[in-house]
């Protein structure tokens, strides 16, 4: 099957592939979900009972037990509060952890599926890509976490909606979402740059009105993660004998948990003992990489003064809307690449940044079957093999 042929039949034939896809995703999720009943699990000493145990193993542990007994150790305080804050609401109408877990997820990617051909349609994408977009979210490498009691669904349709009311120039609403955001993933933070882009060009354009209005978006914007941060020095910072944390610039509880748990921080995570795990990061970075490219080719100027009119008056919303989503996904793939465990930037970038599955969906419509062929088996292998190790309680992503 050439490239041409196989971009015309999933044009001519979206609703099949669409079907075939959330077929697919089922099946997955029920093997995900069902393979501890039938295979060994490497490690069962954290696991719950729950009628879904391969959708609850690893960090899923930390959100169960913060919802069941708040924040009682320190390392707790790496995941924030949004997803166990759902799960304690959810007790009221399910006991089974899982349960919740898959209802949250299968609503949070069905809202993605509705925006994500919104967005791209702001950035002035074809109706076809969108649709491709679409289907290329629902079969990112990333999907064993997609299934399972993490913020990866959760997030990603923040992202996505947050993003969206960007577009619209929606800026109370994208401040709102943006501090949302940041109560469930610490890169929910990172969502304000949107905003402090309309803040630079007001400035610039001395609309003082504007520039103050943008600013005071800002601090609303900042509240949740604020307030984290805030919280946990009340909580740990006003003893007799205060943690070495407190004394640090700025005293922020999570920086220290990041560093002294999961050694992150500057490339110490590349080490000779980490290739395995460099390697597994290597095809979305490099994706990143090629879709990065391609916009500041597409957009020289805009991307050479950031999308700011006042430096380039040929600085279309469209331009903007690409530039500016583009510096923010190389912000992404810059803090995945060199300070987190590397390993996680696939479900990092997958669950941040729409562009990954625009650029995914144009290899299906435009790119050679030798690409098409790649990505398919890119996704297939981290999909089966994620699947399975993720349930066994053994490492991956």
């Amino acid at each position: 099957l050439n490239s041409s042929r196989f971009a015309s039949m999933l044009a001519d034939r979206f609703d099949a592939v669409l079907i075939a896809v959330l077929i697919w995703r089922c099946v997955l999720m029920l093997y995900q979900a069902f393979s501890p009943y039938v295979v060994h699990s490497y490690d069962t000493s954290g696991a719950q009972s729950t009628l879904l145990p391969g959708l609850v193993r690893w960090d899923s542990l930390y959100f169960v037990t913060i919802a069941a007994n708040d924040y009682q150790h320190d390392q707790n305080h790496a995941f924030f509060p949004g997803l166990a804050g759902y799960l304690k609401m959810a007790q009221q109408f399910t006991s089974d952890v899982s349960l919740a877990g898959l209802a949250l997820n299968i609503a949070s990617q069905a809202v993605v599926v509705m925006i994500l051909p919104r967005v791209l349609a702001k950035l002035g994408v074809s109706r076809s890509t969108a649709k491709l977009a679409t289907i290329t979210y629902l079969l990112n490498p990333a999907v064993p976490f997609f299934n399972a009691l993490y913020t990866e669904s959760l997030y990603s349709a923040l992202s996505t909606v947050t993003i969206y009311a960007w577009l619209c120039q929606q800026r109370l609403a994208t401040a709102m979402l943006v501090c949302i955001a940041s109560l469930v993933r610490s890169n929910g933070f990172l969502l304000i740059g949107f905003l402090l882009h309309d803040g630079v060009v007001a400035l610039l354009q001395w609309d003082a009105l504007d520039t103050i209005y943008i600013v005071g978006l800002g601090l609303l914007s900042s509240l949740s993660s604020v307030w984290i941060h805030f919280t946990n020095y009340s909580k740990y910072c006003y003893r007799d004998v205060a943690p070495l944390w407190c004394n640090n610039t700025p005293p922020m509880l999570y920086n220290y948990i990041q560093q002294h748990y999961w050694n992150v921080g500057f490339l110490k995570y590349y080490t000779l003992n980490q290739a395995p795990n460099i390697a597994l990061a290597l095809p979305v970075l490099a994706a990143s990489g090629c879709l990065l490219k391609r916009i500041a080719m597409t957009y020289p100027i805009a991307t050479r003064n950031l999308a700011l009119p006042w430096l380039s008056a040929t600085c279309t919303s469209q331009a903007k809307g690409w530039v500016v989503l583009g510096y923010y996904h190389l912000v992404l793939t810059l803090i995945a690449a060199l300070m987190m465990n590397v390993q996680v930037a696939t479900r990092f970038i997958c669950s941040s940044s729409p562009l990954l599955h625009w650029y995914f969906a144009t290899i299906l419509e435009n790119g050679s079957a030798g690409q098409q062929r790649l990505w398919l088996s890119y996704v297939v292998a981290f999909h089966v093999i994620g699947s399975t190790l993720f349930a066994a309680f053994l490492p991956w992503t």
